[in-house]
């Protein structure tokens, strides 16, 4: 939706937009609480669906789990072949739950953390005429 003056000019809050050349650099996305990478790919998960596998390393009283994660591309990739890491019988498709859902971008350098994709004015001329006339 395109804002405009009533002398059909662009208004200042149609000139934000997302930098993704600028952002990709220094920033990455997360859909998760607690991010976690996909084991085959080791990328972030970004889907809130996605595969698990789940199996005790030992029989102690510790309970030690080795949990194998994997997201749904990968799935599909290797899903013809099953070369999974772990045996494919047991994989078990798994949803996020909403508690742990959340959207934010993280600065890969400093640590900020924003919950607006960043972005960058872009400065438009607004002498220019409106599409409308």
């Amino acid at each position: 939706l395109i804002k405009f003056t009533k002398d059909g000019y662009l208004r200042q809050e149609a000139t934000s937009t997302c930098s993704h050349e600028n952002t990709a650099i220094t920033f990455e996305s997360h859909t998760w609480k607690h991010p976690m990478r996909c084991d085959e790919c080791n990328e972030f998960i970004k889907e809130y669906d996605y595969y698990s596998y789940e199996k005790r390393k030992s029989r102690d009283k510790r309970g030690d789990k080795f949990k194998y994660l994997c997201c749904l591309s990968c799935y599909a990739r290797l899903f013809p072949s099953r070369h999974f890491k772990v045996p494919f019988a047991r994989i078990i498709r798994m949803t996020l739950p909403l508690s742990l859902r959340l959207s934010y971008w993280k600065n890969i350098v400093t640590g900020e953390v924003l919950y607006e994709a960043p972005d960058k004015r872009v400065c438009l001329l607004y002498t220019s005429p409106s599409p409308r006339d």
